[in-house]
């Protein structure tokens, strides 16, 4: 894995919500580009879709980036994207991997990250970087009951994730806090290898080519963003004035994770997701990069 620049002992130049932005969107067509190289399926997913579909682009108040791949594409993707040569401190977050660096956050899908970057969001014990979230999309089950139990079966591996990451003062309920801080010295790196390995199990119970149904099963919202792979058919968005990949079953997925969709949340509730304290960017020169991943 590529090393970081610096550490913080080291200085850096702090930088703000539209610089993350950018970097972002250079990590996204990186991306984009060695997907559509290698003939893999990628596609905007969550609020990033919501954010093309809506706005053509971020939506205002937020600022991260979703994606994800059918799950034979996610695994073919985390084989042979490159570990080294990408641009600018460019890597690939796998938590499989043994030379991970556990001293950063780490969750139980793929991340592509700015090495370059240091970043503190409020209620994380430990910091991040720039980042996308690359999620699977695994095979589902017939039936909204079978498909809750799907996701109910996920769910405690999720929250010892959660928790090993998060502060003990983000956590507003008093029991819960005290769950947690007696549950910490058990969640070390190999602990939490072990909730990822275990959740990434059942996420795969069903099959992708035996399931009629599929959806975001590892670290989804719920039975409610099922969808079928017909769904999936390809369709461009556009999102920051540049195409990306969408799907024609848009309607479907947004509809189930947000309802109507195209219209605005109240004020009150257009907060984003994690609340940046501070990023730093620890040198580094940029370039571009051709579709297989590599420096022009």
């Amino acid at each position: 894995m590529t090393a970081a620049a610096g550490t913080e002992q080291d200085g850096g130049r702090e930088i703000g919500t539209e610089e993350i932005k950018a970097r972002e969107m250079r990590l996204l067509t990186v991306l984009r580009d060695w997907c559509a190289a290698k003939g893999l399926a990628m596609f905007l997913c969550g609020g990033t879709l919501l954010g093309a579909i809506r706005h053509k682009g971020f939506i205002p108040w937020d600022d991260d980036i979703d994606v994800f791949l059918p799950r034979p594409d996610y695994e073919r993707l985390r084989e042979i994207f490159p570990r080294e040569g990408l641009p600018g401190g460019i890597a690939l977050q796998d938590w499989r991997r043994e030379d991970e660096d556990f001293s950063f956050i780490v969750q139980p899908f793929l991340r592509l990250a700015d090495m370059h970057t240091v970043l503190h969001r409020r209620g994380y014990r430990l910091p991040d970087r720039v980042f996308i979230d690359i999620f699977p999309i695994d095979g589902m089950p017939d039936g909204e009951a079978a498909a809750r139990r799907l996701f109910a079966a996920v769910r405690p591996q999720r929250y010892v994730i959660s928790q090993f990451h998060t502060t003990i003062g983000h956590q507003r309920n008093p029991l819960l806090a005290a769950v947690k801080l007696l549950a910490r010295p058990l969640v070390t790196a190999g602990g939490l290898r072990r909730a990822c390995a275990r959740m990434e199990r059942t996420a795969m119970r069903y099959g992708w080519e035996e399931s009629r149904d599929v959806g975001g099963v590892l670290w989804g919202y719920g039975p409610q963003e099922r969808l079928s792979k017909a769904d999936l058919e390809p369709m461009d968005v556009e999102f920051e004035g540049g195409a990306f990949p969408g799907f024609r079953g848009y309607d479907r997925y947004l509809s189930g994770l947000y309802g109507d969709y195209m219209t605005l949340p109240p004020e009150s509730e257009r907060q984003p997701h994690h609340e940046m304290v501070k990023c730093l960017v620890y040198g580094g020169q940029e370039s571009n990069a051709s579709a297989d991943g590599t420096e022009e």
